[in-house]
């Protein structure tokens, strides 16, 4: 039976024999450790014994060397077993025993980039990605007979990840490539996610503006100026009504935090209620009287890079007002842009690090020193542990300057840390908690009027009944009927849900129309925890709502619906939801325990 070895070079050095990991603490001496890392890295595990001595021992003469090398090859069996290296007239070998089996990941990597490479094969190349652990011997970085091997491996690395397509990896790898950031903005933007490929920019410029007199790359600046078009024409053709609780509110906290007494305010609504429009609102009276702002959103697309949110607050503030900044100490300004670049190391969660939270807090001080400072961050439900710890501190820390940090977010499904975070300011904090409700049928004929007047009474009456007043279904089903044709009023409303949430709708709906909650995890094909968070979505979309009678479910959920597949789904009950006709939802018995409200 053979001897299985395996050494890892990749990402750090480890040394596993059968199945058993040797421990670090076996290697008490420095060279036998070094003498197996250039062995593994050698062509078929073995080197001249003058190799060896040029490598380790480059100042000695051989004479002198020599017993250096038999004293670290002895220390190496020693911790290795007796075929460990073996000396052997004037060649050095690393398991030359043709009855080890001997793996290492550096070579086995090389192998399948070489392969992928040669037939220009993408699977292949996937495969390499996924089995390169990192750069070579990290810990050996400044060491010459490491140096060439490892560029070399990442220089084939970042080839099999530009043939795999594997973008986002590149960007990791290397943050300043321009144009492998470029091909990563136009996945996102392709994919929908505008704010994930626009931060994506940020990381991509942020050490061109480190450099004296750099100038951003052309073509990033090109794609970043026709995503930033569409998003701004789309928040000026917003249009506001309704809502005057809520304006009125956030018209006093801005009195107050112009007197010096900062607040935070949480906007809650289901999808498509008007959060992000009440804050451009909000955002274009302040900006009125003076006031700085800068406005950040979760993205769901964010990879290995903390505090997004928030730093891109930042950066939105900065292009903004460029000049502010240079009144920012530079200890603070070295940490925000060490952040902004994404090097945060293990910044993260529950390490989250003082430093970074002060120097955001400074910069908010900074900003807020004149008129005042608005801070706007979205969708904050899906934040980061990290992100809500920072925007904690950041309240705590400015509640006595003239800011006002304004955070959207739904209300169902939540994550714990998110729970924790808003129960926090909504209690010590005293931060402000606006829910929206649906519009009401005179706000909605007026949203109607404002991005439709030449609708038929008919037509606004029809709108009124299926829309179930969220804002957002008001405005795709005006479009629509301009357009000349009235979608299903579900394609707009569960347009907004997330893709399992709809298939799990879609799939419960062929139960006919009634369904409890345990048919409801049934029929969704999910684990337990994972149904209800879908089902929370749901609630928290108004597309399913708790009743006495049941939960009503948007009938293009139901694969004869509205989408034009097949006859109409089974009528369902006459009285009202969502303040909608009974043609918009169907009815569904009530459950027999209530979902949890938050996910894990």
């Amino acid at each position: 039976m053979k001897n299985r070895v395996a050494v890892r070079l990749l990402g750090g050095f480890g040394v596993t024999v059968d199945t058993v990991a040797v421990p670090d603490t076996a290697w008490t001496r420095r060279q036998p450790i070094t003498l197996v890392k250039l062995l593994a890295l050698a062509p078929g595990r073995q080197l001249h014994r003058e190799q060896v001595i040029a490598a380790l021992w480059p100042n000695a003469t051989v004479e002198e060397a020599a017993p250096r090398l038999h004293k670290a090859a002895h220390y190496a069996r020693r911790v290795l077993g007796p075929d460990g290296v073996v000396l052997h007239r004037e060649l050095v070998s690393l398991f030359p025993n043709a009855a080890t089996e001997v793996r290492i990941d550096a070579v086995e990597f090389d192998d399948l980039a070489s392969e992928a490479l040669k037939h220009e094969d993408v699977t292949a190349a996937g495969r390499a990605v996924d089995a390169y652990g990192g750069d070579l011997l990290p810990e050996d970085r400044y060491e010459e007979w490491a140096q060439g091997h490892r560029d070399r491996l990442r220089r084939t690395y970042l080839e099999v990840c530009r043939l795999a397509g594997r973008w986002s990896d590149l960007v990791a790898a290397d943050p300043t490539d321009v144009r492998v950031g470029v091909a990563l903005m136009r996945e996102r933007a392709a994919s929908g996610d505008h704010h994930s490929a626009l931060r994506l920019f940020e990381r991509l410029d942020r050490p061109r503006q480190l450099e004296l007199g750099a100038v951003p790359d052309a073509e990033a600046l090109a794609l970043r100026d026709a995503l930033i078009g569409p998003t701004s024409q789309g928040a000026a053709s917003q249009v506001l009504v309704g809502r005057r609780r809520e304006r009125v509110a956030l018209e006093r906290v801005v009195e107050e935090a112009a007197m010096g007494r900062g607040r935070a305010v949480l906007i809650a609504g289901a999808a498509g209620m008007g959060k992000s429009t009440l804050a451009a609102w909000l955002r274009d009276r302040v900006v009125a009287r003076g006031w700085r702002t800068g406005q950040g959103v979760v993205s769901a697309v964010e990879g290995a890079w903390p505090f997004a949110p928030v730093l891109e607050a930042l950066a939105d503030l900065a292009r903004r007002h460029p000049t502010l900044l240079d009144g920012l100490n530079d200890r603070y300004r070295d940490d925000i842009d060490r952040a902004m670049s994404g090097d945060v190391g293990s910044w993260a969660g529950q390490n989250a690090p003082q430093r970074l939270f002060i120097a955001v807090a400074q910069l908010a001080r900074l900003a807020a020193a004149g008129p005042g400072l608005l801070l706007v961050v979205e969708d904050v439900h899906d934040a980061d542990e990290g992100t809500l710890r920072l925007l904690r501190y950041l309240v705590r820390s400015c509640r006595d300057e003239r800011l006002v940090l304004l955070l959207t977010h739904r209300r169902q499904p939540t994550t714990d840390a998110f729970e924790r975070i808003r129960n926090s300011l909504l209690g010590r904090s005293g931060a402000l908690d606006l829910a929206l409700p649906s519009l009401t049928q005179s706000e909605t004929a007026a949203l109607l009027a404002a991005q439709a007047p030449d609708l038929p009474d008919d037509v606004v009456e029809h709108i009124w009944s299926i829309s179930g007043g969220v804002p957002f279904t008001v405005t795709e089903l005006a479009r629509s009927a301009v357009d000349g044709e009235l979608r299903a009023p579900a394609e707009a409303v569960l347009g907004s849900l997330a893709p399992p949430t709809r298939a799990a709708l879609e799939r419960v709906a062929l139960m006919g129309s009634t369904f409890d909650t345990d048919g409801f995890i049934a029929m969704s094909d999910m684990p337990e925890e994972q149904a209800f968070d879908c089902l929370d979505a749901a609630l928290a979309g108004l597309v399913i709502e708790r009743t006495l009678q049941g939960l009503p479910v948007s009938p293009s959920a139901h694969p004869r619906g509205p989408a034009g597949r097949g006859p109409a789904p089974p009528a369902f009950g006459t009285a009202p939801v969502l303040r909608a006709a009974p043609d918009r939802v169907r009815r569904v018995t009530g459950t027999r325990r209530p979902p949890p409200t938050r996910r894990r």
